[in-house]
């Protein structure tokens, strides 16, 4: 069973396997989205920016979102139309995109026990539910909710403003925590509360951040010791030390 985490930052910066780009039906995707990174899958996908490249040859022609195509390691954008004005619309697309993600199974870039799936706030910026943020974000959380159980994936809810942030952790369900044993959860509301009042410092071990792609210990020792030219004894007696 999936999780939903709900967390406020650049969604182009997190390191996930899959990720939700916005753009229109005729693959329109806005300045704030086109990454240069990007630029040559993003054209060879038929993409268009009016700023950078203002041509695009294709659309999503009843498909519910398009891979592209990215190196392996990298976290896979997934083009999806997300204009409309109607809440219960945008909110279909991301279930569906959900759906798609994890049935298409593609490589991955984590080393997560399960697929992390990501998305921002669809349709509140350029896709025109921007005044109606509040009723996506009521309908969109129970949507990813049941995606996440329905499809054993992880979703990241990404949202870039305080305010859109504080909302959508207020639309936060009990369901959203069913995993922590009964015990746990009045721990868990402590440490909410600490957090919310800035009170907390994580002190996480070296392995955290394997999850993020990077090496493990004896990983990092390895390459280290390759750069500054030591042999496999000289790395073994030092690891025997330490």
């Amino acid at each position: 069973m999936g999780h939903v985490f709900v967390m406020r930052g650049d969604l182009q910066a997190l390191r996930c396997d899959d990720w939700l780009m916005p753009c229109s039906a005729g693959l329109h995707v806005s300045h704030a989205w086109w990454m240069d990174a990007l630029e040559a899958p993003l054209r060879a996908a038929g993409a268009y920016n009016h700023r950078r490249h203002p041509k695009g040859t294709g659309r999503m022609g009843g498909r519910q979102a398009i891979p592209l195509a990215v190196p392996p390691g990298t976290p896979r954008p997934w083009l999806v139309d997300t204009t409309g004005s109607d809440p219960e619309r945008v909110t279909d697309r991301a279930r569906a995109f959900v759906a798609q993600v994890a049935q298409a199974d593609l490589p991955r870039c984590t080393r997560r026990t399960k697929r992390l799936v990501a998305l921002p706030v669809v349709g509140t910026g350029a896709g025109g539910t921007f005044h109606e943020a509040g009723e996506v974000l009521r309908r969109l959380l129970p949507a990813l909710r049941e995606a996440a159980a329905q499809h054993g994936v992880d979703v990241a809810l990404v949202t870039w403003e305080a305010a859109q942030h504080a909302a959508a952790q207020a639309q936060r369900s009990p369901a959203d925590f069913q995993g922590l044993p009964k015990g746990l959860r009045g721990a868990a509301k402590r440490l909410a509360r600490q957090a919310l009042h800035g009170r907390l410092v994580l002190f996480l071990g070296a392995g955290v951040s394997m999850g993020a792609g990077l090496p493990d210990w004896h990983s990092l020792l390895t390459a280290l010791a390759k750069t500054a030219g030591l042999s496999p004894e000289e790395l073994a007696l030092y690891q025997a030390k330490h």
